[in-house]
């Protein structure tokens, strides 16, 4: 076996005047990714030697992913047959197509094994391979992040698109073509391009509590209905149909990690004409055929209210790491877990910081138990206890992941409470919300029923370090059973709930707790939350929103479709695009920073970080910047509470280290920055994306639109854009047809799909048109609505 496997031609007609001086050779590389000895194997490339293809042939112009294939005809011998790459894996062959020079690829993929084939006679023969560029691996594949690791919390749309396209294997640079922006964003500052400042909570993508959908679904419901991804010059490239009718395409580039780069501005316009003396590419064989797309009535677009499946995360109790695993031979056994999204710590002395949970966790227990019976699971509940240490007064609990209200949202929380000895009085629930300038702490008491207590209390933001700032002296007070006796199955449970009403717009956290004074484990089962939002200044139950366009004409063609991100009214909803802001400050003092991905930090810290919360680091030398927590750690010996990134940190020891937190609001207005260069758009021009949205595929279907469907002579292999990278016409050119004709003049398009020959460069297009000179687009005869059960 080899390394490399190589091949090479020169083609026969680079245009259709056959103007051989521009010959260009192509260049062929498979790389076997398992060898690295350096070895090669030369190919003789068979007749047709290279054909690259679109793979899905879909005449809709939104069709989101355009897969694109390559066919490859090489001479069999001894070295070189079917059987040379019959081991292969789904990434084990690597093919690079390349022209000019072996650097300037135009196309890399990975051989499928199960397309590969020859005649089965005598060398030589000719063997077919197909390559693909491995989107079709993503619809197997769930969506996590580049380590493979489930991701939970809001993150950057690119952060997705680039995690997704990762995992076909190849580390290809984002290209995108697409110019809306959100009014609060800076122009022309890569890191304010629409996919790295609006941002989805990762539990868009839930398919089961704890799963997330396949990585290829991801992409389609983040550039749905509005930008379609293939990969173009080596590149993945993402282009707004919006934008398909400009010539002037304006980039932003990201790597392939999804980081921000430059914005670029490229001439991508094809010319297809008759007349040799203008045009290197024109219609053969007689075969253009001439096809009309008939003006739609309407379009919809519907987006469905949905929440995620656990409003915090294991809310049920579910999933944890066993500390001690259940026999299933036995006939009953128990498992002790410790509880995922739920932190354990402690809080109750009235010194500085009780309310950002600062304090070690001592040796207290927060842990699920899970009784079986031979291996199936027959109760399940969390436990949180003190540990007994003489002369500490603490409060021990175990904090959720929190979740997001809105002002005037109805609130509704039951949990059921149990013990195993007689405790009467307890303060098992605190329930918490940070809002903007206001911390509350919803007290309930239900001890008295003549009296029963049912409000919020508030502080404001910063607090005093005061005992009566604690925010564990208004908690939920209810009475246990306490006529505990020998028939009693333990624990024994006391059910509470409440309803009420949110006083602000923020965050919800849910802490478990155990009072002061009790040395005995409580029990908890049953936990739910229920919240009825308050959506257009009222309860009614609103099942989704819809952007509609529409025109009074003869013609009953109507294009519905469900989109899964737009402007929602929750923060909470599944969907809903959101902005990111600086928030609180976390931390600030001693940071030992390693040389890799991470920092050292002084006390116990693990309640207040989160995997998967983006925090800003400030105050530094070397280390400034957003980082991704991927991982937490804390040390009770030496009270230090480590964190690790995802992203890179240098070697640094600083006693001024600064973290902020980041909060989440939902998103503004946007504008359409190419009407608007350099920002600051008018009001009128400011619409919800769902608007914009809407609005871009209506003016692909509000009139009648030529189509070709045409054989074409010339592929420009000779021609270089102003970046020198080839410029084969693909995708994501704008054409020009300029052969004169009603269904031409005037008229911009944009190719669907398409088969090239490199080497006589002949090639067959179905192109559509999307835009014409003469008839501006329209913004009228939209409306929205909220859909009502």
């Amino acid at each position: 076996m080899a390394n490399y496997y190589k091949g090479s031609f020169v083609n026969t007609q680079v245009d259709y005047t056959d103007n051989s001086p521009n010959e260009q050779t192509f260049y062929l590389k498979i790389t076997d990714t398992t060898e690295d000895d350096e070895s090669e194997v030369t190919l003789e490339m068979a007749d047709a030697p290279i054909v690259l293809q679109t793979v899905d042939n879909s005449e809709d112009k939104f069709t989101t992913i355009k897969s694109k294939s390559c066919t490859i005809r090489v001479f069999t011998d001894d070295i070189v047959n079917a059987m040379t790459f019959a081991g292969g894996g789904d990434t084990q062959y690597k093919v690079e197509v390349a022209v000019n020079s072996e650097s300037d690829i135009i196309y890399t993929g990975w051989l499928s094994l199960s397309d590969l084939g020859q005649t089965f006679q005598p060398d030589p023969n000719v063997l077919q391979l197909i390559a693909t560029d491995g989107i079709a691996f993503l619809q197997s594949v769930p969506l996590s992040d580049n380590e493979s690791r489930y991701i939970q919390g809001p993150h950057p749309l690119i952060k997705y698109i680039a995690w997704a396209l990762q995992k076909t294997g190849l580390e290809l640079d984002i290209w995108v073509q697409m110019n809306v922006l959100e009014v609060s964003a800076i122009y022309d500052y890569p890191e304010y391009h629409f996919y790295n400042t609006v941002f989805l909570d990762a539990q868009t993508f839930e398919a089961n509590v704890g799963e997330l959908e396949d990585s290829y679904t991801a992409l389609q419901k983040i550039l749905g209905e509005f930008c379609e991804l293939s990969q173009q010059k080596n590149k993945w490239f993402i282009k707004s149909i919006d934008e398909a009718n400009y010539a002037q395409f304006r980039i932003c580039r990201f790597d392939y990690e999804g980081q921000p780069v430059d914005y670029i501005t490229e001439l991508y316009a094809k010319d297809i004409g008759a007349d040799s003396d203008y045009y290197t590419m024109a219609f053969m064989n007689d075969d253009a055929r001439l096809s009309l797309q008939r003006p739609y009535k309407s379009v919809i677009h519907k987006f469905d209210y949905n929440y995620p499946a656990e409003i915090v995360q294991n809310i049920d109790f579910e999933k944890g790491t066993a500390t001690t695993e259940p026999d299933p031979t036995q006939p009953t056994s128990t498992g002790i877990f410790n509880p995922q999204g739920w932190t354990l710590a402690r809080a109750g002395d009235g010194t500085s910081g009780i309310w950002l949970d600062l304090y070690k966790q001592a040796g207290a227990r927060g842990e699920i138990i899970k009784e079986f019976e031979y291996g199936y699971e027959k109760d399940r509940y969390l436990v949180v206890e003190h540990e007994d240490v003489a002369g500490d007064d603490f409060i021990h609990y175990v904090k959720s992941t929190p979740f997001y209200v809105q002002k005037g949202d109805r609130l509704s929380v039951s949990v059921d409470v149990g013990q195993d000895v007689n405790l009467n009085i307890v303060n098992p629930v605190h329930i918490w919300l940070e809002a903007d300038t206001e911390y509350y702490t919803w007290q309930y008491d239900n001890t008295n029923p003549a009296s029963i207590i049912n409000q919020w209390v508030s502080k404001p933001k910063p607090l005093t370090a005061s005992i009566s700032d604690n925010p564990f002296t208004q908690m939920w007070r209810t009475t246990l059973d306490s006529s505990l006796d020998a028939e009693d199955e333990l624990p024994k449970y006391t059910s509470m709930s409440s309803e009420i009403e949110s006083p602000a717009d923020g965050r919800i956290w849910v802490r478990l707790c155990v009072n002061s004074n009790i040395f005995a484990p409580l029990y908890f089962s049953n936990l739910t939350i229920d919240i009825i939002p308050r959506v257009n200044g009222s309860y009614q139950k609103y099942t989704g929103q819809q952007h509609t366009s529409e025109q009074d004409i003869d013609t009953l063609a109507v294009r519905e479709e469900l989109v899964y991100m737009s402007d929602a009214p929750r923060i909470e909803m599944k969907g809903s695009m959101l902005r990111r802001l600086l928030g609180d400050t976390l931390y600030s003092g001693n940071a030992a920073f390693e040389t890799g991905n991470g920092v050292t930090l002084d006390g116990f810290l693990t309640p207040i970080f989160n995997v998967d919360d983006y925090i800003r680091i400030t105050n530094t030398t070397n280390n400034n910047g957003t980082f991704r927590i991927v991982a937490t750690n804390y040390s009770f010996v030496t009270d230090k509470t480590v964190l690790e990134f995802d992203e890179a940190t240098v070697s640094e020891i600083d006693a001024s280290t600064t973290i902020t937190a980041y909060r989440y609001l939902l998103t503004e207005n946007f504008y359409d920055s190419i009407d608007w260069p350099g920002g600051g758009a008018p009001q009128e021009d400011q619409t919800p994306y769902g608007q914009h949205q809407n609005q871009a595929v209506w003016n692909q279907f509000n009139r009648v639109f030529s189509a070709f469907e045409a054989s074409v002579d010339g592929l420009d292999t000779d021609k270089t854009d102003n970046l020198g990278l080839p410029d084969l016409p693909d995708l994501m050119h704008m054409y020009r047809q300029q052969d004169t004709h009603p269904a031409t003049y005037n008229k911009q398009f944009k190719c669907l799909h398409y088969e090239q020959d490199t080497d006589n460069c002949e090639w067959s297009i179905y192109m559509i048109e999307v835009g014409d000179g003469s008839i501006p687009k329209s913004y009228d005869g939209h409306s929205f609505k909220y859909i009502q059960k």
